[in-house]
C-alpha cells in the first residue's frame, strides 16, 4: 500500500497523519529504535483514514527531509526506503518501508547484517 507512487499522491495526507502518529509512537528518542508492530500499522492507518475523511486537524508541522546520497548503503540494500527518504523524514520513511516490505532498516535480517 505505501509504495512511492501512493505516498507521492497522498503526501499531504500522509504528513498530516504522521503529525498525529509521531508523538504517540516516538515519545522519546529511545523509542525511535524500537521494533514496529502490526498495532503501529493499524494505528497509522486509522489516523490516515481519519485525515482522508476530512476530519479537521491542526496544521501539519514542517518536517526536515534529507535525501539519501545515491551511493549510500541504503540505496543498494533498501532502495524503496531510500526513495521514500527523498520525500519523508528518516523515521517516517523507515516506518512506511517496514509497513510495505517487512524490512526494518534498524533491525536488518541476518543476510543484510552480515
Amino acid at each position: 500500500m505505501y509504495t512511492l507512487d501512493f505516498v507521492s499522491q497522498h503526501l499531504g495526507e500522509i504528513r498530516m497523519a504522521f503529525s498525529l502518529f509521531h508523538p504517540l509512537i516516538f515519545q522519546n528518542p529511545c523509542c525511535e529504535f524500537r521494533r514496529f508492530t502490526t498495532a503501529d500499522v493499524q494505528l497509522f492507518e486509522e489516523l490516515f483514514n481519519k485525515v482522508r475523511s476530512g476530519v479537521s486537524f491542526p496544521v501539519a508541522p514542517v518536517f526536515v527531509v534529507q535525501p539519501v546520497w545515491c551511493n549510500d548503503f541504503y540505496y543498494n540494500e533498501y532502495p524503496g526506503y531510500a526513495r521514500l527518504r527523498d520525500i519523508l523524514p528518516l523515521l517516517h520513511a523507515r516506518f512506511l518501508w517496514w509497513a510495505e516490505s517487512g524490512d526494518d532498516i534498524y533491525h536488518p535480517s541476518v543476510s543484510v547484517s552480515n
